[in-house]
Formats: structure tokens, sequence, C-alpha cells
């Protein structure tokens, strides 16, 4: 962006002030108040966007692991001399890890 885009840009967004001969930014109080509010309004934003994200993911994962449980549970009941006990532990397995998803 060009110095002239960016200053028309920022009275866009309310600036009112001015900038020196040197090109310094005059005071505007009233453009800093926004720009700091709109500022903290977008971390807030990106914040929550990155704890959803970070639960989705959480989520994701449990669920791939409780299938997984899941396929080995039914090798085991698929085998020829079915294992009954590691189905019912897999089983177990994959209620306790969709369960932490849950938890307060």
């Amino acid at each position: 962006m060009t110095q002239d885009e960016i200053i028309k840009l920022a009275k866009a967004y309310g600036f009112t002030g001015g900038f020196d001969a040197d090109g310094k930014l005059l005071h505007d109080e009233a453009f800093v108040v926004a720009v700091t509010e709109a500022v903290d309004r977008e971390r807030a934003w990106w914040e929550v966007q990155i704890k959803t994200d970070i639960e989705t993911v959480k989520k994701e994962e449990r669920e791939a692991c409780a299938k997984v449980c899941e396929e080995m549970r039914d090798a085991w009941v698929n085998r020829p001399v079915p294992l009954l006990g590691y189905a019912v532990e897999l089983d177990g397995a994959a209620i306790a890890i969709r369960a932490r998803g849950t938890e307060a």
C-alpha cells in the first residue's frame, strides 16, 4: 500500500488527524481509541476462533481413537475363536474416550 492509500483507509475508519511536514502522525485521540477498540475486538474474535478450532480438533481426535477401539473390538469378535473379554474392554475404552469430551 502506498502512503496515500493508507491515509485514505485511515480516514475511512474515522481518522481525523493529519501528518506534520516530516510525515509523522499528529495526535488524534479519538482515532487512537477507535483503533485500539477495533484491535481488541479482533483479538477477542481470534481467541474464540482458536479455542473453537482446538476443541474441534480434540473432538475429532477422540472420535478417531474411539473408532480404533471399535475396529480392534470387531477384530477380536470376528476371530475364529472370539475373545469376548477383549471386546468388552475395548467397548469400555471407546465409551470412556468419547466421555472425555462431555466432562465439565
